[in-house]
């Protein structure tokens, strides 16, 4: 029996749809019943995942902002890494330089100069951006920034920041058109470890569920790590040992840990 589940959320525990389907609230609800912690571990902000997670009650932990930030069930602050307010400042002004769509996530809030009705589709929770002049806001608690666009644009980014900070940040493809970029040593697995150490318990028995490259240190920390059918090519060679779980449209998380756990289909 596993000790604790961890996943993450989109093309992950989410369907295509952006939500968490009732087949697998179902089965969230059944795992949290028998007393076995189940962890979101996810890029998106914590407002917009309690507004996602409200009908599953107060007992689900939070990792969010890639490993940023990480709350217990009740909202209760447990750990969080920001990026200095230059640094942001420093990384909006290089990727100024390019035509990426830039995002910031700074406190409670989620800051952008340019709208864009298709990243607003992908939050049925509600929460929203809000347009600013990103360079005249503080920036004094940054959890993360992230740009779309095209790929090969993105790539020459990446390239930029690294040339400027080196190793001072942490840079990912979270999806082929998304790059996230978070301070030093902030990840999932980071995140995933220290709030399990504040609560006695280590690695055994837990298993973990990811699509991207922000999953990788998570699903390396973890026991069992095991990938969506979905997940990026680059994300299975890079991990080994991983097992293999459905699609995320196909609530791939909950059928497997349905037949892993030997849970009948009316439980």
């Amino acid at each position: 029996m596993y000790k604790v589940i961890v996943s993450d959320l989109d093309g992950t525990l989410l369907n295509a749809q952006h939500r968490i389907s009732d087949y697998t609230e179902d089965l969230i609800r059944f795992v949290l019943s028998k007393g076995i912690p189940f962890i979101i571990a996810t890029g998106r902000h914590y407002r917009d995942v309690v507004g996602l997670t409200q009908n599953l009650g107060e007992s689900l932990c939070t990792i969010t902002s890639n490993g940023a930030r990480a709350h217990d069930g009740f909202g209760k602050l447990l750990y969080q890494q920001n990026m200095t307010s230059v640094e942001a400042k420093e990384i909006l002004t290089i990727a100024a330089g390019f035509n990426v769509h830039q995002n910031v996530y700074d406190g409670d809030r989620w800051l952008v100069e340019q709208p864009d009705l298709g990243l607003l589709a992908m939050h049925p929770s509600g929460f929203a951006y809000e347009e600013v002049k990103l360079l005249s806001e503080p920036l004094d608690n940054v959890a993360k920034t992230f740009f779309v666009g095209d790929t090969e644009v993105l790539q020459q980014l990446r390239l930029a920041l690294i040339a400027r900070f080196g190793v001072d940040l942490n840079l990912v493809f979270s999806l082929d058109n998304v790059l996230e970029v978070m301070a030093q040593g902030v990840s999932k697995g980071r995140a995933l470890e220290s709030i399990l150490a504040g609560q006695n318990m280590d690695n055994t028995d837990s298993i973990a569920f990811g699509d991207g490259m922000n999953d990788l240190e998570m699903l390396r920390w973890v026991a069992q790590p095991v990938l969506m059918a979905n997940a990026q090519e680059a994300l299975k060679e890079s991990l080994s040992g991983y097992q293999l779980a459905g699609l995320n449209a196909e609530d791939g998380v909950a059928r497997y840990l349905k037949q892993q756990m030997g849970i009948s289909s009316d439980a």
